[in-house]
């Protein structure tokens, strides 16, 4: 069978099709504009066909073809059959009779009347049962499988991919239910559903595969779920009226190339090929200059990618400033060209870490593509439109040449194009850099998670910050890392500080698909060394101790009374002669207490950096930030001669910031490992620093009393527990050395052997089971919207069991999207002033008068005027329910026309910045962000 013989017999088989066939209408347009079915068919397998041979990756075509047991060949021709037959129910009355008592019923189906066709109800049908046509699909399938006599477990597998092609399969219930009822019914419109079924079999030469379907293993949800995805995409193309017109005007030859011209959607990846010298291959992907050699670990990390058997998973533990960005995406080039991956995921743990990652991975992205070629490229998280990186490669061009306007001599091209910059579509670019919750909810019941699959499964992906993820969303990547081992992905995890027990499970994850005895075979993994890169592969699972570099700092360690007079004449103290000092706090609302007593102390020289903030003045404050105190930035220069930085957790990952001295709340040791590299972190002259800061130093808060047991800031009780602060505080040494003492003591504070001080043991034996608790309510918690695992994934309907079981109205599925983190249900709003005659947003110059359209400006504004609500103004359901009522109605009903802006809330502030909603007071300011000022008690 030739690769185009679709294409090249699509306009006689749409020829072919008998009156009734053609009377019937699959899509309506404006005015008198209807697609019938028929074209709509062919339009889909045209286009399965197109992105079989064009878009699936090499790497995507051996997963699919080793999941479903068939040649690479068969799964084409399996993939077009399903293609063509995925609408067939829609050749039913239920369908058909959708227009009735409409506008377009006097178009529609007088073409049925012509040829003699009747909408009386048939057996099985009626006005009181909806018989959605996703579920006659696959019933119309699974009776014609049947009179092929194709076994009964085998056709019910097939006909789920029709089932599922809006995004989840019918209640099974449901599904059987409609099967008894229309079993042995003689229907003219079940006739037309087999003539479709015959011929498109006909024309995809499909007998030859059912044959070896019926031999082989009975398909699983692995290789359902992707098929289906791959199904959603033909459809969505299809359907895509400015893409395949309703009126269709051309041979099908002609109608394909112009849609395919207007969805614009570039191949899979082309990787330069990988040169034999490794400084090579650094300075060719990063445009390096010459004499700049790779780090050790660097170095080891593609040496250990070259070794890879098969599908793999790497983890990269080394410090901070070691280059484990370009180790993973140098990696990820090795390990790509290899396999022939579509492309590559980056995931960070928040929004402004990937924005910040967005244009080093573009870069990064053309410099690994072969010249002339062109990827696709998006930027995944829910703020994406408000980046200027990315929103320019939106609408960049692609020249003469195939090469974007910016590309450098020898570089391949990025572009974001319309099509795949939507929600659910933006994981099939090629590069995708996001937030780590597009990954988590790989494992996650939702619909069109097949979509999900299938843009991760070609992919290589790499996750940073591994050690960020808390006992819950841990439990989602676990899962995550199971399903990718079983599509053949390799996946790159990178940590400056991960827990031995942690490490151990997510190589144990990922080898439950590859290796027998996972669980003993990652022991090999408890090792000492560091920095270390570690693999797992079909051949095992080992583990590289690399060269560490010489230590660079010692820093003194010293604990600090909680008091804010303490805090400030410290920081008077030590920064008498200058410098720049940073404090972290671990709640918002402690940040923002510490900032307003320190704003006294040093007026004009201390900021705050927190999560609420408005969206674009965060953004804004951060880049300034990184301009100030980042390596290039010099004390007479840029560099301030003395500033004080509070934050929150923001600046253990997305401040790329170089302070003097640090004051920080008590966390876990990993985590003041992390904020401990924002000290002395960049090498810079000794002038940049005052005399009394040369050497570095730390101190320690948030410690209420230390004797005779330790007792903690409640804010840090409750985010980390007292079990690791207690762990931590036990472990904390008085000198700590970078990096040599990092790895020893996080495998200390983590290990179930600690010893910790006898007068404490009540309370660690509190805080031990109070842990335990938690571990085990998350664990349970994470069990509700979770896949199942692969390995005991039979069926498609397995992975959207809660979809059907669950009735909330709300949203059962929104409420689960936000399972992926551990955090209570809160509200994002955008927060606009109301103004004489209209409103504005908080944060910008646009004004908009009331009643009107905002405009493109103004939306743009608005849009990047969010917020999110305190956690604990929404935990109630009664509180959440009572401010979302009140927030809708505050909102503009004219921004539902608005791409930016529809669907979000307004949360309207007065002149002096206060706003009321529910029972509580807020107010906001460019120096402290949101405040909650007052609430009224809990009845």
């Amino acid at each position: 069978m030739s690769v185009a013989s679709i294409l090249n017999s699509a306009d006689q088989w749409r020829a072919s099709r008998s009156a009734q066939a053609n009377a019937l209408w699959a899509k309506s347009g404006n005015e008198d504009a209807y697609l019938r079915l028929p074209q709509h068919l062919i339009d889909a397998a045209c286009v399965a066909e197109w992105l079989w041979e064009h878009w699936v990756s090499r790497s995507l075509k051996a997963t699919l073809s080793q999941l479903w047991g068939l040649e690479e060949e068969y799964v084409r021709r399996l993939y077009c059959f399903l293609a063509g037959t995925h609408d067939v129910g829609k050749a039913t009355v239920s369908f058909q009779r959708l227009v009735k008592d409409s506008p377009r019923e006097n178009v529609l189906l007088p073409p049925l009347y012509d040829v003699g066709l009747s909408l009386d109800w048939p057996q099985g049908e009626g006005p009181d049962r909806k018989f959605p046509h996703g579920m006659a699909s696959a019933l119309l399938l699974r009776q014609w499988l049947a009179d092929r006599d194709v076994e009964k477990m085998r056709r019910v597998a097939v006909s789920s991919v029709v089932d599922a092609h809006h995004g989840f399969t019918s209640d099974a219930q449901g599904l059987a239910n409609f099967a008894e009822a229309i079993s042995g019914r003689q229907s003219c419109f079940d006739e037309i559903a087999t003539e479709f079924l015959d011929s498109m079999a006909e024309l995809t030469d499909i007998d030859e595969v059912l044959e070896e379907i019926d031999f082989g293993d009975v398909p699983v949800a692995d290789a359902l779920q992707l098929m289906t995805g791959l199904v959603i995409m033909a459809d969505w193309i299809a359907s895509n009226e400015k893409a395949f017109p309703y009126t269709p005007l051309h041979a099908q030859r002609q109608r394909l190339e112009e849609a395919i011209a207007y969805i614009n959607l570039p191949g899979p990846w082309i990787p330069l090929d990988v040169p034999d010298d490794t400084v090579d291959l650094y300075r060719r992907i990063f445009a390096w200059s010459d004499g700049f050699q790779p780090r050790p670990v660097q170095a080891a990390v593609v040496e250990a990618a070259q070794k890879t058997q098969g599908p793999a998973l790497m983890i990269i533990e080394a410090p901070t400033g070691e280059g484990k960005t370009e180790a993973g995406l140098a990696a990820a080039h090795v390990m790509g060209q290899r396999c022939g991956a579509q492309g590559v995921f980056l995931a960070a743990p928040t929004m402004s870490t990937a924005n910040g990652l967005f244009e080093r991975t573009a870069n990064w992205a053309r410099r690994s593509s072969r010249q002339g070629e062109v990827a696709s490229m998006f930027l995944a998280h829910s703020k994406n439109r408000l980046v200027t990186t990315f929103e320019s490669m939106r609408f960049s061009g692609i020249g003469e040449d195939g090469q974007g306007s910016d590309t450098g001599q020898g570089e391949g091209a990025v572009v974001a194009t319309q099509w795949l910059c939507g929600a659910k579509t933006g994981v099939l670019s090629d590069f995708v850099v996001g937030t780590v919750d597009q990954v988590l909810m790989m494992a996650l019941q939702a619909r069109f998670s097949m979509l999900r699959h299938v843009g991760l499964a070609g992919k290589i992906i790499i996750i940073d910050e591994v050690h960020a993820y808390d006992t819950y969303m841990s439990q989602y990547l676990y899962r995550a890392l199971e399903w990718l081992s079983r599509y053949g992905v390799s996946v790159i995890l990178m940590s400056a500080t991960l827990p031995p027990s942690q490490k151990k499970k997510l190589a144990a994850a990922y080898a439950s698909q590859l290796i027998e005895d996972a669980e003993n075979a990652v022991e090999v993994l408890d090792t000492e060394g560091y920095p270390l890169v570690s693999v797992v592969d079909a051949t095992g699972v080992r583990a590289t101790d690399v060269e560490q570099r010489p230590t660079d700092t010692e820093m003194t360690i010293h604990h600090l009374d909680d008091s804010l007079s303490e805090l400030a004449s410290t920081l008077t103290e030590q920064l008498d002669d200058g410098g720049v000092g940073l404090v972290i706090c671990n709640t918002v609302a402690r940040a923002q207490e510490a900032y307003r007593e320190l704003a006294g102390h040093f007026p004009g020289e201390a900021e705050l950096h927190h999560a609420a903030f408005i969206a674009a003045s965060r953004s804004d404050k951060e880049d300034s930030l990184r301009e100030q105190l980042g390596p290039s930035a010099h004390r007479g220069g840029l560099r301030p001669w003395r500033k004080i930085i509070v934050a929150t957790q923001v600046a253990e990952q997305s401040l790329d910031i170089d302070a003097d001295l640090l004051i920080t709340d008590i966390a876990p040791i990993d985590l003041m490992i992390q904020r401990a590299g924002r000290v002395h972190r960049h090498h810079r002259p000794a002038t940049d620093r005052p005399s009394k800061l040369q050497s570095p130093k730390i101190y320690v808060r948030g410690i209420e009393t230390r004797i005779p047991v330790p007792r903690f800031d409640g804010g840090a009780t409750a985010i980390y527990g007292d079990k690791l602060l207690l762990a931590t505080l036990a472990c904390l040494p008085d000198v700590f050395r970078r990096p040599d003492d990092a790895e020893g003591l996080v495998r200390e504070v983590y290990s179930s052997q600690l010893t910790i001080p006898e007068e404490w043991a009540d309370a660690w034996d509190v805080a031990c089971a109070d842990d335990k608790k938690k571990r085990d309510r998350a664990e349970a918690r994470a069990k509700t919207y979770r896949f199942p695992s692969p390995t005991y994934a039979a069926n498609l309907s397995d992975l959207f069991s809660q979809l059907h079981s669950n009735t909330e109205t709300v949203g059962g599925e929104e409420r689960g999207n936000a399972q992926v983190r551990d955090a209570d249900f809160t509200i994002e709003v955008v927060a606009i002033e109301t103004t004489e005659y209209g409103y504005s947003p908080l944060v910008g110059d646009a004004t908009v008068l009331e009643g009107m359209e905002p405009s493109a400006h103004a939306a743009r504004q608005l849009a990047a005027s969010t917020v999110r609500l305190p956690a604990r103004m929404t935990r109630r359901e009664v509180d959440f329910d009572q401010i979302i009522d009140e927030l809708e109605g505050q909102t503009p009903g004219e921004w539902h026309t608005s791409s930016l802006l529809r669907g979000s809330v307004a949360l309207r502030f007065d002149a002096q910045g206060t706003a009321t909603v529910g029972r509580f007071e807020v107010s906001y300011d460019s120096e402290c962000g949101l405040c909650v000022l007052d609430e009224v008690p809990s009845p």
